[in-house]
């Protein structure tokens, strides 16, 4: 999990985010480009002491989002936000999380 506590008058809050990772077209399938993604996005984590865990790191390698392409481990983690887990998402390029997210609401 992606969660950083902070405190509050009631006691402490851990606010949890969860990572979309995704590139169009890997030519050599060694996921080169979504690792340097990784690397960006759990190195601002780390800058901004939130902790990860992996199941809260969403993947989609060698997969555009035009054309209604499929992207499993987006619509994994949309069905986690519909169903009321966190809902922020780091992503390294709001483009990469952002086509084909009709009906689910977005915020800077």
């Amino acid at each position: 999990m992606l969660s950083r506590a902070t405190t509050s008058s009631t006691g402490t809050i851990t606010e949890q985010v969860l990572v979309y990772l995704r590139i169009s077209e890997d030519r050599t399938g060694e996921e080169a480009g979504v690792e340097r993604q990784r690397d960006d996005c759990l190195s601002l984590c780390a800058r901004l002491g939130l902790d990860v865990a992996e199941p809260d790191v969403f993947l989609d390698n060698d997969t555009s989002a035009y054309l209604d392409k499929k992207r499993p481990d987006f619509a994994r983690m949309l069905a986690r936000i519909k169903l009321g887990e966190p809902s922020p998402v780091l992503c390294r390029s709001y483009a990469g999380a952002s086509t084909g997210c009709d009906g689910v609401s977005r915020s800077a």
